[in-house]
Parts: structure tokens; C-alpha cells; sequence
């Protein structure tokens, strides 16, 4: 089963002059939960749809938002923030998964400005969770630089994201093309290079096929002996 992790976390947000007079900042207290049918009554509430239709809305929102997360996407909700997940692969050195133990997924939250500034504004601030996941953000031309979806074999990309750095001497680690939702199945790129631990340049073999595919950098951190995978939807054009 997946499970759900929030990429953020909060703290008052104390500053020497504050300290100094003695201040103090209230917590933030759970209030309860608003679950789908006192949604469904508060959007009703307004006259303007009846709750059948707040609640059919409501839940093909869902649907669309679970459908788009799981096929690689992020989800901007608004104002709010970005809602999106991230594979962690666990795999032997041959791409197999650790036995026993299966991938898992989490599903993240990253607030936008305006909510971290609604919070420091009410005294807190919005501090990053020390989740230490890979994330691939796009793969751009290394010509003019602009992101492209659709990649041609034998052409140099540059892979985009933070935390890509790999060990380059490690077969498991680095790109790897895979097609369909097979965690840890895949091909290597051979030719690839780091230039930092936010870009990865690489050429797409000249005998891979057309389709679509996912491309997945595999790396291990210190100390750990577990492989964490950041996914990246692309397609793989005719020459």
C-alpha cells in the first residue's frame, strides 16, 4: 500500500527581537477533519449547485487528480500548493526488487508562497522535511535548453531535477529507460555524465525503440544500501 508522507514541516518562526521581549507564538492545534460529505454540504451551501451535483464534482475530481497522480503528474491545487508522488524502488544490483520488500510510493504536498506567507505571517514558518528523495524534473535540449517531451534516439539531452548525483562505477545506479510501470526492470544509459546534483547529460542509444517510456534515476545516499528512484514520463520518437 502506499504511503502518504507531508513534504513539509512547520516551526514558530522565533527571531532574537521576539526572544528578547519574551514573546510567544501559539501552536497549531488539530481541529478536526473535514471529511467528503461536510465538503459536499459546504459547497452546496452557496444555492448555486445542489449537493447530488457538489458531490458527483467532488468525487470525479478525485478520480481525475488519483489518475493523474498516478500516471507521473503533479497536481496544482489552486492556490494551496502541488500535490505529487514519488517512486521509491528498493532493488538488488541485478534490478530485481529486494525480496520481500516492494516499492512504495509516497505522496507529497508542497505549499505555494501565498501559503507560506499566510503562516509566517501568523508567526510560522515553512520549513522542507528532510525526505532526501531524487526528483527528476524535465529533460531539456542541451542545444537551447528549452524542456521537449519527445526525445530522438542518438540525440544529447540534459536530464533536470535535484539530488541526481549517482556512483558512476555502480551498475544499479544512474539513468535507466524502462517501458510500462515495471519498477526496477529497465535498460542503462551508458553514455551519461553529472555536471552537478541538479543536471545529468545524456544520449539516448541510437537502437532504442519508439514509444513510451519512463526514464528513472537510480541512486543510493550514504550509508544506506537501498536504491531511490525519481520517474519522469517521456516518449521516444522515429529518427
Amino acid at each position: 500500500m502506499a504511503r502518504a508522507k507531508m513534504r513539509i514541516a512547520l516551526r514558530p518562526a522565533v527571531y532574537p527581537a521576539d526572544r528578547a521581549k519574551g514573546r510567544k507564538i501559539p501552536l497549531l492545534k488539530s481541529n478536526g477533519t473535514l471529511g467528503t460529505a461536510a465538503l459536499v454540504e459546504r459547497m452546496a451551501s452557496g444555492g448555486s449547485v445542489s449537493q447530488a451535483q457538489a458531490s458527483a464534482f467532488l468525487h470525479r475530481l478525485l478520480e481525475v487528480m488519483g489518475e493523474a497522480l498516478l500516471g507521473g503528474q503533479r497536481v496544482q491545487l489552486g492556490r494551496l500548493g502541488i500535490l505529487e508522488m514519488h517512486a521509491q524502488g528498493l532493488f538488488e544490483a541485478d534490478g530485481r526488487p529486494v525480496t520481500g520488500k516492494k516499492p512504495t510510493v509516497e505522496l507529497g504536498f508542497r505549499p505555494s508562497k501565498e501559503v507560506k506567507k499566510l503562516l509566517k505571517d501568523f508567526g510560522y514558518e515553512v520549513v522542507e522535511a528532510s525526505t532526501r528523495e531524487p526528483q527528476l524534473e524535465y529533460v531539456h535540449n542541451t542545444e537551447d535548453g528549452r524542456p521537449v517531451k519527445s526525445l530522438v534516439p542518438g540525440e544529447l539531452y540534459c536530464a533536470a531535477g535535484r539530488l541526481l548525483t549517482y556512483k558512476a562505477s555502480a551498475a544499479d545506479e544512474g539513468l535507466f529507460l524502462v517501458q510500462g510501470n515495471r519498477f526496477g526492470a529497465g535498460v542503462k544509459i551508458k553514455k551519461m555524465s553529472m555536471s552537478d546534483s541538479r543536471k545529468v547529460a545524456f544520449r539516448l542509444p541510437n537502437d532504442t525503440k519508439p514509444g513510451n517510456y519512463w526514464l528513472e534515476l537510480r541512486r543510493r545516499f550514504p550509508r544506506s544500501e537501498h536504491i531511490r528512484v525519481a520517474r519522469l514520463e517521456i516518449v521516444i520518437s522515429e529518427l
